[in-house]
């Protein structure tokens, strides 16, 4: 009876301020690679496919655009960022028998120039290394260094390789991934598809990314991990 009472006063509590406890349910998980479900219906639509990819690495590691280019690099052209140079390296080696893909060894960012990265100090921290040092902390590495990498802004990289439009928008920048899509849109450019991590993005700019591509006429579908806009002129 005493339990009883005790849990009532605690949630009674808990609900006077706004919070509700609930019980556990596991969140289904998918190892399902969205992109591989959008790109082929697009291919039915345009033949020919312009891709930019932002945040690149090696290229082959976790990256889910790396399948789709292989299955289908006839009908794909485009642009992969990776700002770090010993990962950039390895980028390049794996896309070297594609001519229609150029790599690119920049962060893309609000300048021209130079700026700094934070990368945690592992074997292999590429992965999660990121312009916001809080994102790198959150994955708990004590030890962290500051780097200094080439960056380029949106209109220098259009202006350089002629890019005309943007058919497919793979983001993975390790929490500014909004800002990344939000210089593309605000640049009057509308892939059909945009694939980004938004795992690390916080509150207000999920929010804000969900208004923005629900304004742009797109329809989203979020994981634990990735979110994935479509155009709703696509039909699947």
């Amino acid at each position: 009876m005493f339990k009883r009472m005790m849990i009532k006063m605690v949630t009674d509590v808990l609900h006077y301020y706004g919070l509700h406890i609930m019980r556990y349910y596991r969140i289904p998980q998918s190892n399902v690679n969205l992109l591989s479900i959008a790109i082929p219906s697009l291919i039915h639509t345009k033949n020919n496919l312009f891709f930019l990819q932002v945040g690149a690495s090696d290229g082959v590691t976790n990256d889910p655009l790396n399948p789709i280019i292989n299955k289908y690099s006839s009908h794909l052209k485009g642009i992969c960022l990776e700002p770090l140079p010993n990962v950039f390296e390895k980028l390049v080696f794996n896309y070297s028998s594609y001519s229609e893909i150029k790599c690119e060894n920049s962060a893309l960012a609000d300048c021209d120039g130079d700026i700094f990265m934070y990368c945690p100090v592992i074997e292999d921290g590429s992965q999660k290394s990121s312009l916001q040092l809080q994102v790198v902390t959150k994955h708990g590495f004590s030890k962290i260094k500051k780097i200094k990498i080439k960056s380029i802004s949106l209109p220098t990289l259009i202006e350089k390789y002629k890019i005309t439009d943007i058919d497919i928008l793979q983001v993975d920048a390790e929490g500014y991934d909004y800002q990344v899509i939000r210089k593309v849109i605000d640049l009057g450019f509308l892939p059909s598809i945009i694939h980004f991590e938004s795992l690390h993005l916080d509150k207000s700019e999920i929010s804000a990314s969900r208004a923005m591509l629900s304004e742009k006429g797109y329809l989203y579908v979020e994981t634990s991990k990735d979110t994935l806009a479509v155009r709703n002129h696509l039909v699947f």
